[in-house]
């Protein structure tokens, strides 16, 4: 930390020290507990800094009474720290064990080299202005110190039993901001003038003489120092989550196999649609956002099409051609647009030629009480012309994607209007419906979650941390 924040870290090393403490990110730590009334709980702080050397540090602080879970024989139950470089390398760590035993930490720190200064050009340092993503992510409850009572030992026990077990999630966006190299020196100050020319006596009916010219010539004046340019403004801190990183749920064995697949040409059906759809979403999600009082986790939930080259399911459209359009919901269902967001009817963000592949996903957004363990998440697709059943009267497909229970229906009809996504409403604008397990409900699976909303640390881990650098890689998806 900063010695500002009361640390061991010299401000004056840290990024933009002439605007502190605005160049350090600092983000409040909220959260509603479920069960615990509409107040929101405050926990503690999350900051971010750059030192002009390049290392980059967050830090997790949280304030008495909450502490973090610290225990590898518990699930869940560890403090992972990850930092994301606008490139998209990950650097990550995880604290599940203490030096001293403990298990509850109330701090903790990952610093990474996030910028390496090229010595061979001068003045070069780490406080580049790009934007790096900080997160935090763990498990907290408030406790309380009980005093030793003859032999047995003090012990450390949940004060607020609302608060037991409370997973959270928390990220922000830190800029840093430029170091200003030293003002340069005064200017020198002005040459003296010349010396004063000495008395002559005075002569009566004489002229005066004119005064004798000046053994130095006169100086020119000074000119004004150039002003100053203005610091560069601090750079954005705001929270950002959803960005797909984090645990994907994967459930690679569970489609369903999908009959009457034409041999090559467009998906505009449902069954040809079946063949080409997939399922994309992570664990990096929003914990305990109050919206109206209520608690929500609220993930992003992604929509995908391959070939059949690519996912190996009969899919007719070629990987060279497009989808033609793909958008959330329908005109007349609510839909959310972010993390944090309420519903909104008619907000369907159509997207027009929708291309193959992970990298094109199309995504929405999910939130689940925290009594819900699944919610139906819909998409509008279309391409090219026909219908999505074979008749107006036919009931929907089922179907698994990637362990996903999914639905696709002819277009809804409400009030006598066809429910597509809202502009040239069409009868093959195919109607799909996911029912999306929460993070942690039994439908989730991830490598690494296994179920869990948290995951947890490996286990052949036995040190301290582990740490995991996740470097960018050029064209993958």
């Amino acid at each position: 930390m900063p010695y500002y924040y009361f640390g061991n870290v010299d401000d004056e090393s840290i990024c933009g020290d002439e605007v502190r403490p605005s160049n350090v990110g600092a983000l409040e730590l909220k959260t509603l507990v479920p069960g615990a009334g509409t107040t929101p709980y405050t926990l503690g702080q999350m900051y971010a800094f750059m030192q002009i050397n390049g290392y980059l540090t967050v830090t997790l602080r949280l304030d008495c009474p909450w502490l973090a879970v610290v225990d590898r024989s518990r699930l869940g139950a560890a403090v992972q720290l990850s930092v994301r470089h606008p490139n998209g390398t990950v650097w990550t760590k995880w604290i599940n064990v203490t030096d001293t035993g403990s298990s509850f930490v109330s701090c903790a720190s990952f610093t990474v080299l996030a910028k390496r200064p090229n010595p061979a050009l001068p003045g070069d340092n780490g406080c580049d202005p790009v934007t790096y993503t900080v997160s935090a992510r763990f498990l907290a409850a408030t406790y309380q110190a009980d005093p030793a009572v003859g032999s047995q030992p003090a012990t450390c026990s949940v004060s607020d039993q609302a608060t037991a077990n409370t997973r959270l999630f928390y990220s922000m966006d830190y800029t840093p901001i430029q170091f200003r190299p030293p003002s340069p020196p005064p200017l020198p100050p002005p040459s003296p003038g010349p010396p004063p020319t000495p008395p002559r006596p005075f002569i009566p009916d004489s002229p005066p003489d004119a005064p004798a010219p000046s053994p130095v010539p006169p100086s020119p004046a000074p000119s004004p120092a150039p002003p100053t340019p203005p610091s560069p403004p601090p750079g954005p801190m705001v929270v950002a989550q959803g960005d797909g990183a984090g645990c994907a749920h994967s459930d690679p064995g569970n489609y369903t196999s999908v009959s009457g697949l034409a041999a090559s040409g467009p998906a505009a059906t449902c069954r040809d649609q079946a063949a080409c759809l997939d399922v994309f979403y992570t664990d990096d999600c929003s914990f305990n956002i109050p919206v109206d009082g209520v608690p929500y986790t609220y993930c992003q939930v992604c929509l995908l099409w391959q070939d059949a080259a690519s996912n190996g399911r009969g899919c007719p459209k070629p990987a060279s051609g497009t989808l033609s359009h793909v958008c959330a919901g329908d005109q007349f269902l609510a839909t959310l647009s972010d993390s944090g967001a309420s519903p909104v009817v008619g907000a369907t963000a159509k997207r027009n030629t929708w291309y193959p592949g992970r990298a094109q996903r199309y995504c929405t957004w999910a939130r689940w009480t925290s009594e819900e363990q699944t919610v139906p998440v819909t998409f509008t697709v279309k391409d090219a012309s026909g219908a999505c059943l074979p008749s107006p009267e036919s009931p929907p497909l089922s179907v698994v994607l990637n362990g996903v229970p999914a639905t696709c229906q002819n277009p809804r009809t409400v009030n006598g209007t066809l429910a597509g996504c809202g502009s040239g409403d069409q009868v093959n604008e195919c109607l799909w419906t996911l029912q999306v397990s929460k993070p942690g409900a039994p439908g989730y699976r991830a490598a690494l979650a296994s179920g869990a909303a948290l995951p947890t640390a490996p286990a052949a881990f036995t040190a301290f941390t582990a740490l995991t650098v996740t470097p960018s890689q050029p064209g993958a998806s």
